[in-house]
């Protein structure tokens, strides 16, 4: 399900449940499906979309260009990745851009995509959220051939 909010030239889509059920995954169906998601989105002009990432989703939304939204996690997630001897780490947690993360491989070892892993072992839901007009999170959509 998704609610689109339309107002004084602020447009987002929020996403509030997005998942496929087991028989119908690894058959690219969501990618599919967001792939036409974003084209309509970017085609009427919305250009913020939010979401809460549970589950797999801390893991999977930064591979489609979703960034953290909360300071508090994304300075969990940089405890996590100092742990880990993931380097290089900003000063500032904020500037950890989640799809980097999660592209990030040391030799053989997916250190972001375990990292985004352990960050959605938290109780509540993660707040994501891409921005259209943000040239990173285009970059992501453009290099996995969304946009």
């Amino acid at each position: 399900m998704r609610t689109l909010l339309y107002a004084h030239n602020c447009s987002r889509a929020r996403h509030d449940i997005m998942e496929l059920q087991t028989p119908h995954r690894d058959k690219r169906n969501a990618y599919y499906h967001y792939r036409k998601a974003i084209h309509f989105y970017d085609r009427i002009g919305i250009t913020k979309v939010e979401l809460m990432a549970a589950g797999f989703g801390p893991v999977r939304w930064p591979q489609f260009g979703f960034d953290i939204k909360r300071r508090f996690h994304k300075e969990r997630l940089r405890r996590i990745l100092k742990d880990a001897n993931y380097t290089p780490l900003p000063a500032d947690p904020m500037d950890l851009f989640a799809p980097d993360v999660a592209f990030t491989r040391r030799k053989r070892d997916l250190i972001g995509l375990k990292a985004l892993e352990e960050l959605g072992q938290v109780a509540e839901p993660i707040s994501m959220y891409l921005d259209l007009n943000d040239q990173r999170q285009r970059r992501v959509l453009d290099e996995r051939g969304i946009l």
